[in-house]
Order: structure tokens, then C-alpha cells, then sequence
């Protein structure tokens, strides 16, 4: 059994916690949504803070709305102390503040994975996910067990923030289809927009 702990437990991370929960392991959880913590009562513990979920795993999987969220999130675990502690971010995220992130945790005795999911709620309630992971490659396949259980099939992609990279082009890719659809530009107005406003800049 292992202990994890999970932040973010929105539509994405609500069917990836389950998992989790499901293959054995004993979680901790936290989301700024009393009411999504509470889907989850009786099964993981439900923690007051992102640094009581620090406290208690060994993994700490982030599903955060952008990178800004998540260097907020990372911030307080660098004061509390992160040695030993892995990492996972499944967040759709800048991947230099990714890299950046990744730094600041070996520097002080942890590990960062980013891995972002490709696919949506349905995948990841069910297990039908794809996802890349991209880090420590030993630390990667020392946890693959974490992976199955949630994620049909994932691929490593190299180095801190290639995870992210990789996602960041399929959402361009993605919009680029959408901007030469048919019609008055709707589709596409309503997608550009949908853009996390911390990828912005990175090229």
C-alpha cells in the first residue's frame, strides 16, 4: 500500500483519485471545493491544507487549473520541505515553469514528474487515458504501478517539462484544426479563449 496524497480534485482529478483509491492505496485529499473533498469521505482522508496532503504521502499528484496555481502550491511545500517527497503534476502547465519547478525540488531532496493527461473525465473515471511523463526516468519506472493504475497507456517523453511541451503542442495543434473548421468562427473564438493563460509567453 502506498501513501498518496492528491490536490485537485475537479473532473479530471476526481476520476484519477479513484483510481488510485481503487488500486489500494491509502490517499489524503484536498481541493479548495469542500464539496469535491467530500465525494471522496470514508475513502481518503480529507486534509485542511495542501501541506497536511504533504505530510501524509510519499506522491503528491497536483491537477491544478495552470502553472501559476501550481507555483503557489509548490511554493508552500518547499517551506514545509519536500526530501523524498515525488511529485506528479497533471496539470496543463508552462513547461519552463515546469523545469523551473523541477530544479528548485532536487535542490532541496525531492522529485517532480510532469505528466499531463490527454483525453477527458470520461477517460479518466474509466481508465482509458493516454498520458506522458517526462523527469527522472528511474524515478518514472520506480512508479509505474502509480501510472496503470489510472492511464491506459503512457509514453515518456525525456527531460523535466518535455510532458508539458508535448501537451502544450497538441492543444496548438488542436486549435489550429478548429480555426479552419467551417462557419462564422465560433468554435474556435470559444476555444483560443480556453488557452491556460500561464502557456502564454513561452514561445
Amino acid at each position: 500500500m502506498r501513501r498518496i496524497g492528491f490536490i485537485g480534485l475537479g473532473k479530471m482529478g476526481r476520476g484519477i483519485c479513484h483510481n488510485l483509491i481503487e488500486a489500494g492505496n491509502e490517499m489524503a485529499v484536498y481541493d479548495v471545493s469542500r464539496e469535491a473533498m467530500e465525494f471522496f469521505g470514508g475513502q481518503a482522508r480529507l486534509c485542511a491544507s495542501e501541506t497536511e496532503v504533504l505530510a501524509f504521502g510519499d506522491v503528491i499528484f497536483l491537477s491544478l487549473p495552470n502553472s501559476n496555481v501550481v507555483e503557489q502550491v509548490v511554493e508552500g511545500f518547499l517551506r514545509e520541505g519536500v526530501r523524498g517527497k515525488l511529485i506528479v503534476d497533471l496539470s496543463t502547465s508552462n513547461p519552463l515553469s515546469t523545469r523551473k519547478l523541477c530544479r528548485l525540488i532536487r535542490e532541496a531532496g525531492g522529485e517532480l514528474i510532469d505528466s499531463p493527461l490527454i483525453a477527458g473525465p470520461e477517460e479518466a473515471w474509466n481508465k482509458t487515458l493516454s498520458i506522458v511523463v517526462a523527469g527522472n526516468r528511474k524515478v518514472i519506472e520506480q512508479n509505474t504501478d502509480l501510472f496503470a493504475s489510472y492511464c491506459a497507456d503512457f509514453e515518456y517523453v525525456g527531460e523535466s517539462g518535455n510532458g508539458h511541451l508535448v501537451k502544450l503542442g497538441w492543444i496548438v495543434a488542436g486549435y489550429t484544426v478548429c480555426a479552419d473548421l467551417p462557419g462564422d468562427g465560433a468554435v474556435w473564438d470559444s476555444l483560443r479563449y480556453s488557452l491556460p493563460a500561464a502557456l502564454y509567453g513561452v514561445f
